[in-house]
């Protein structure tokens, strides 16, 4: 049993047992079921301490892979019956008695997962991890969850430990992609001849376990298909359909750009790949070579556009955030943030709106420069008020920036 476990629980305790008044971070209530109800004790409050120390018990829970097999549903109603039991008996401890009754024992187990046009003749072993052939008598035969046919043409073995079987196929699958990575990277520094697209094979959907559990996961990669049928009339009032081929002027050629790195995000498996390649085509609408295409102006101007649209100040954290943590850090060799699929769909339909506002605004002022909308953008009536309401709120990111922005003034002055 980890400390951090067994600490987060002996907090969580004393704060049950603490006497509470509402502290201003809000409450919590928990209605005690029938079961367990008594006159004295029908419902059981937390302040917003006791609730942060629920919240951190969780984190520290579900970090404890002998846990993981508890969804967060049951590990809420398991905490609110230990706080229970923490006040029922106030001498007696509840940590040891919560953790042996709710971990679980450890599963060592063989994940196998199917890898997409990639064959071998006998077993390999790569990094600790066996890729097998086809006709191997170890792998599990295929069934509903598990499939081994083509374009299937071999196995990974990946050993992994843990007590929720889809959590062990996740982490078994991040092994197998870095495997199957660095094996890309090798086969091509070895024999340079071959072709990058005989390197494209990709780990299948399926998998299964040694204990005969099998399973799938929907992959990046899969597509849907979708049926246009009679949307078509609606589309035409989007500008985006109106941006011809080859452009017949500089703005038209940067919204062709960005149309371009759009549609590449779009077709990109990866939710941090396609948040770089949105980044490019707000950069290709708003950013200028000679100023270093840097992340406050480019959320800035992302901002003040909307603004210009009529829509109002859209707050520019979150693209500044995103640039700085994952634009700026892969562009020069750092290791990005984790990017969600929610935090990509999330900026993906803001780039969008970018480009939308950015020809709408565009065929309003009768822009045909890009340099010419920028600069109306950075001299927007609204523009000072938008710095200075980024100045009082905007937080530490922005206080970095314009530290900078002032120091860079006095030295010109």
């Amino acid at each position: 049993m980890a400390d951090k476990v067994q600490n987060a629980l002996k907090r969580l305790q004393a704060e049950a047992r603490r006497s509470s008044e509402p502290d201003g971070r809000g409450v919590a209530i928990w209605t005690v079921p029938e079961e367990l109800a008594t006159e004295d004790c029908i419902q059981i409050m937390l302040d917003g301490a006791g609730i942060q120390s629920m919240e951190e018990a969780k984190a520290e829970i579900f970090k404890d892979q002998r846990f993981e097999y508890l969804d967060e549903k049951t590990l809420d109603d398991l905490l609110w019956r230990f706080i229970h039991g923490c006040l029922l008996d106030r001498s007696c401890d509840r940590v040891r008695m919560f953790t042996n009754q709710h971990r679980h024992e450890m599963l060592e187990l063989t994940c196998y997962v199917p890898v997409e046009h990639l064959t071998v003749a006998a077993q390999r072993e790569i990094l600790g991890v066996r890729l097998l052939p086809l006709d191997s008598e170890e792998i599990p035969p295929p069934g509903p969850w598990f499939r081994l046919d083509e374009p299937i043409g071999s196995v990974l073995a990946v050993s992994v430990k843990g007590t929720n079987h889809r959590l062990m196929a996740d982490r078994a699958h991040a092994t197998a992609e870095h495997v199957l990575g660095t094996l890309r990277v090798a086969l091509k520094l070895a024999y340079p001849s071959i072709l990058d697209r005989q390197l494209r094979f990709y780990l299948a959907e399926t998998w299964a376990f040694s204990d005969g559990t099998t399973g799938f996961g929907v992959g990046s990669r899969r597509v849907y298909g979708f049926d246009l049928g009679d949307n078509l009339p609606e589309l035409e009032a989007e500008a985006v359909l109106h941006v011809p081929q080859a452009a017949r002027n500089r703005l038209e050629g940067r919204a062709i750009l960005a149309i371009q790195w759009i549609n590449r995000a779009i077709l990109a498996p990866e939710p941090v790949v396609a948040v770089l390649y949105h980044f490019f085509a707000l950069e290709a609408l708003l950013g200028t070579r000679s100023e270093g295409l840097k992340g406050p102006l480019i959320a800035r101007r992302r901002a003040m556009l909307a603004a210009a649209m009529g829509a109002g100040f859209l707050h520019p954290h979150a693209n500044y955030f995103l640039y700085e943590n994952v634009r700026s850090a892969a562009v020069h060799g750092g290791v990005t943030d984790e990017v969600g699929e929610d935090t990509a769909r999330t900026f993906s339909g803001d780039v969008r709106t970018a480009l939308q506002q950015f020809l709408d605004y565009a065929n309003r002022e009768g822009f045909t420069k890009q340099s010419d909308l920028v600069t109306a953008l950075d001299n927007h009536p609204q523009h000072a008020e938008l710095v200075d309401w980024l100045r009082q709120n905007g937080g530490p990111l922005w206080d970095k920036h314009f530290a900078d922005m002032d120091a860079e003034k006095d030295r010109r002055k």
